[in-house]
């Protein structure tokens, strides 16, 4: 899968204001595909490395431990 061009990335409201550290989190922009059971996450420094794909529930139980 082509991450570029299927997937809407946005960056998380923690990363630093010069954009040195940043990640960004990204899901598919066709729901009904198979990938839309993940949430991807990658380094925006790096856009071309393959992004880290967790399940969402995954994703829902990581960001619940930090509220």
């Amino acid at each position: 899968m082509d991450q570029s061009s299927t997937v809407e990335w946005r960056k998380s409201s923690y990363s630093s204001p010069e954009g040195q550290e940043c990640v960004e989190v990204g899901r598919p922009r066709r729901p009904s595909t198979r990938e839309s059971r993940s949430v991807y996450v990658r380094d925006s420094r790096s856009p071309d490395f393959t992004p880290l794909a967790l399940p969402v529930q995954t994703w829902v139980s990581f960001i619940a431990a930090f509220r």
